[in-house]
């Protein structure tokens, strides 16, 4: 590109006289949704919640971080196991209920013997998901 392209194509968007480069300008700057349709509010991602990240670290915290940090990988399965039945009793608490199946999931990936565990996780998530 020469110089003079350079010149025109960045005097045609300053301009406006390319819709592309002059739509976000034509937009109020308070509201940059107006007009379009109101949409509900997006749920938190039960993953990132800082309930659900506090609730698991006041429950498997200490033994979540020794599990990640030994050499072994035999006991990641058994905490994701561990987790698994956790996850099956927290009936009355959906999003901690994913929070802990994403965990299963996390910790069984580890150790090839805990990946009928993590499909059992993933499905029961797939059910979880549409309620």
């Amino acid at each position: 590109m020469t110089r003079r392209d350079y010149v025109i194509v960045t005097a045609v968007a300053l301009l406006g006289l390319c819709p592309q480069a002059g739509a976000q300008a034509n937009m109020p700057e308070s509201n940059p949704t107006a007009g379009a349709a109101e949409a509900a509010p997006a749920r938190i991602d039960p993953r990132k919640a800082p309930r659900c990240q506090r609730k698991f670290e006041q429950l498997f915290g200490p033994e979540a971080v020794k599990v990640d940090m030994s050499a072994s990988k035999l006991d990641d399965g058994a905490f994701a196991k561990k987790l698994s039945h956790a996850a099956a009793e927290a009936t009355d608490d959906t999003d901690f209920q994913v929070y802990l199946y994403d965990k299963v999931c996390i910790f069984g990936l580890r150790v090839s013997t805990s990946y009928k565990l993590v499909q059992q996780a993933l499905t029961t998530l797939d059910s979880i998901a549409t309620r």
